[in-house]
């Protein structure tokens, strides 16, 4: 097999240096690494040869050779790496709704079929039919769902669910929550509190223990304003400038530079950032939601949580300091802290892999 191999490579080679050609590999994943090898060589010296190398794989299947020779031809710029997705609107999930104890309608989507049940608890607004438009968290539920059943919803007041003429409590909110568990049949799922969903879920592992598996949190506190007992909190003057700033530049995308620093300057980022922005809610409902965080505190709720529970915090959010999460960790039992690097606020703005992969390894864990 590699004398055939390296015989092909010859060949290629001479015809691409008689008139040029062009090399298409499909499924490469399910190659032998001698193959993979040849397909590499040829690749760093096609420009050589008048040789053009199509290669293509499914990210998910490579095995340690194809990552490495990827991760190499990309390193040398010898290649450039596409990643090319389904139609995003072919590939949405159906929208459903969920009716509460009190009667509010709730929009949720259930996404793969694996068999753990994760729930995102959204942050202060989100739609799950935009969501899908976001590469990045687009890419970031299609990981989850490629091994779990991923299940996403909009709490009242935003995206898809009913409107309200007030931001609801933690206790209606668990309402929600509990709608969509008894609607999609998730027993006892994981949850995935992010942002100002995670004292949402903190709340609700606290009061339904039973419904829980085990829970993880990412970028929140369980106390978002300044006082004793949180110096990094939120200043009440500075939580004022906040919201007349993102009322005044609601849907904008001007406040990506707070939420997401590294992405900031990138004029696609801001205008799916405006989107989500105005997909997510009015600009008064956003700034009533931003408000309404000064009251939240489930900081006397740590200590009850028992089910296993994983802190992600990145290093440098501007919006959220780390000491929320080390704060969560140091209360609730048991809990593992894991800091990342960077200055994104939400997973899905910037790098989301790293969360993802320690999700992951907490979940199998």
């Amino acid at each position: 097999a590699g004398g055939a191999t390296a015989g092909c490579t010859a060949a290629l080679v001479r015809a691409a240096g008689e008139r040029g050609c062009a090399l298409l590999v499909d499924d490469l994943h399910a190659a032998p690494d001698a193959t993979v090898h040849a397909v590499a060589s040829l690749a760093a010296t096609a420009a050589a040869h008048r040789l053009l190398v199509v290669a293509c794989w499914r990210p998910s299947e490579a095995r340690a050779a194809l990552q490495a020779a990827a991760a190499d031809l990309r390193e040398r710029r010898h290649a450039t790496v596409l990643e090319l997705e389904p139609d995003a609107v072919a590939a949405r999930p159906a929208t459903r709704y969920a009716t509460t104890a009190d009667g509010a309608s709730i929009a949720f989507q259930v996404v793969g079929d694996g068999p753990r049940d994760v729930v995102l608890v959204p942050g202060f607004v989100s739609n799950v039919e935009h969501a899908w438009e976001m590469p990045t968290a687009r890419r970031m539920m299609r990981r989850l769902a490629a091994r779990h059943r991923l299940i996403v919803w909009d709490k009242r007041g935003t995206g898809l669910s009913d409107p309200v003429t007030r931001v609801p409590t933690l206790e209606e909110r668990a309402l929600d929550l509990a709608a969509v568990l008894d609607a999609t049949g998730a027993r006892r799922p994981v949850l995935l509190g992010i942002s100002e969903g995670g004292p949402m879920a903190l709340h609700f592992a606290a009061h339904h223990a039973d419904r829980v598996a085990a829970l993880v949190v990412y970028g929140t506190a369980p106390s978002f304003v300044r006082d004793a007992r949180n110096p990094q909190g939120w200043d009440p003057g500075m939580t004022e400038d906040l919201t007349s700033a993102m009322f005044e530049h609601w849907g904008t995308g001007t406040m990506l530079r707070v939420f997401s620093p590294s992405l900031a300057a990138d004029p696609a980022a801001r205008e799916a950032f405006g989107r989500f922005q105005r997909t997510g809610a009015s600009p008064a409902m956003g700034r009533a939601m931003v408000r309404a965080m000064l009251d939240i505190d489930v900081r006397d709720l740590l200590p009850r949580i028992r089910v296993p529970t994983l802190v992600l915090h990145r290093v440098e959010d501007r919006l959220i300091h780390a000491d929320g999460g080390r704060a969560i960790a140091a209360g609730v039992p048991g809990a593992a802290y894991v800091e990342l690097p960077g200055t994104d606020h939400f997973p899905w703005l910037g790098d989301m892999d790293d969360v993802v992969d320690e999700l992951e390894a907490f979940l199998d864990g």
